[in-house]
């Protein structure tokens, strides 16, 4: 259910990003308002990284997803995907781009050598 997810709220990121279909209106808040427009873009970013965040530390405590992932980077990396493909090169982000970005978290872990019969 962790991809699930993950999913909905990449989904949610590129739909807050293109205004509903236009990254014109993100990328001219950058370039006319400055430091106040990317002020506003970081304080956006971060509050849509907490949920993120929090999808995935659930998924480590369910056991959907290693320990060891480490969940600021993976928001990090997905929220810079998704900004720079968006804001900057003006790209539509596909859903197949959505499901490689998901599909590079770690498997599950598997039952430990001790385990395995």
């Amino acid at each position: 259910m962790t991809v699930a997810y993950a999913l909905l709220w990449l989904r949610g990121l590129v739909r807050t990003l293109t205004l509903l279909g236009d990254p014109s209106v993100v990328t001219g808040a950058l370039t006319e308002r400055g430091e106040p427009g990317r002020a506003e873009l970081r304080d956006l970013l971060k509050a849509q990284a907490g949920p993120a965040a929090q999808l995935l530390r659930a998924g480590v405590a369910r056991g959907r997803l290693p320990r060891s992932v480490p969940v600021e980077a993976v928001v990090d990396s997905w929220v810079g995907y998704l900004v720079y493909r968006t804001v900057f090169l003006g790209q539509e982000t596909t859903e197949d781009d959505l499901l490689d970005l998901v599909r590079l978290l770690p498997p599950p872990p598997g039952p430990s050598a001790g385990e395995a019969g």
